[in-house]
């Protein structure tokens, strides 16, 4: 497919699919029925998000872009696709009253974007939004362009995926590179959400803590987050999951392959294992030595936070 010159375009198809993700969160509701009420919050902004898009898609038609602009139309795109989110992920909160305009759209910035600040009480926020904030969260790691072209592709695709900031060319194929990248992620993100669970979280805390360590987003479904657990196992869980959400792509390959030494030759790698090797034994003779804290829980408490 061509986004640039068939009927439509990639606006309509963006729309549709952020239109998607945020019906996805529903998925809890047979889960815990209590939450039915908040139903058409999501199912408003996301069908319409949808239709929209579609009336885009059949109406609107694109001209074709010399090679010279595309750079530009791609950056005006990757644009497009963030505002647009950041507008449509702050719907569900507000339609539910549970947040002003402001508030929603901070919490849907700060969720897409992976920053982890919050302004949502979360001792008292049906599941449905926590996992909703989890999810975008989630999506917002792996980038609304580079989830448009494991379904969609067109010759101006790596212009767009240049244009997100990715880095990672895993296969000679830009449609098989993200394929790649989303099932790595899917299948870190399962491996995660058994471990939390192997060690005593909920499959309902598996799930949103696995999808927030991955994007190294920090949202959390307890007001004392990791800490409301006291439980060093899962505090080794989520580092793990951090290392591997803030790695390239391309590196964690190697590492899925089995290719163990080059995995460790990369500088990216060595790096982060040198920034590691200096600053964890600082801040745990600090803590040591300042906090009175046991060696163990100085150096526990020192390698989390650093990482």
């Amino acid at each position: 497919m061509i986004f640039f010159n068939e009927k439509g375009g990639i606006y309509g198809k963006l729309m549709i699919l952020e239109g998607i993700m945020i019906i996805v969160p529903l998925v809890m509701i047979p889960f815990n029925m209590t939450d039915v009420p908040y139903i058409f919050d999501f199912l408003v902004p996301g069908l319409g998000s949808v239709i929209l898009g579609l009336l885009i898609c059949i109406v609107v038609k694109n001209r074709e872009y010399t090679r010279n602009n595309l750079k530009y139309i791609s950056a005006k795109v990757v644009f497009f696709a963030w505002l647009y989110g950041f507008f449509i992920g702050s719907l569900p909160f507000i339609l539910s009253g549970r947040l002003t305009m402001i508030q929603a759209l901070f919490e849907s910035v700060s969720g897409f974007t992976t920053t982890g600040l919050s302004v949502i009480d979360v001792t008292v926020t049906p599941a449905v939004f926590l996992f909703y904030r989890s999810f975008i969260q989630f999506m917002g790691g792996l980038g609304f362009i580079l989830m448009m072209i494991i379904f969609i592709q067109g010759k101006q695709s790596m212009d767009l995926y240049n244009a997100e900031g990715h880095p990672d060319k895993l296969m000679p194929n830009l449609g098989k590179t993200a394929r790649t990248i989303f099932a790595m992620y899917s299948g870190f993100l399962v491996l995660g959400t058994i471990a939390y669970a192997a060690f005593g979280m909920s499959l309902f805390d598996s799930i949103n803590h696995a999808m927030c360590a991955l994007s190294t987003g920090g949202f959390s479904t307890k007001a004392d987050s990791i800490g409301a657990f006291h439980s060093p196992q899962i505090e080794g869980v989520t580092i793990i999951l951090m290392l591997i959400g803030t790695t390239n792509f391309a590196v964690l390959l190697l590492l899925v392959k089995g290719k163990i030494r080059q995995f460790f030759k990369v500088s990216e790698v060595r790096f982060m294992f040198l920034l590691l090797f200096i600053f964890v034994p600082v801040m745990s003779a600090g803590l040591f030595f300042k906090m009175y804290l046991g060696l163990g829980e100085s150096i526990r408490l020192s390698l989390f936070n650093v990482v």
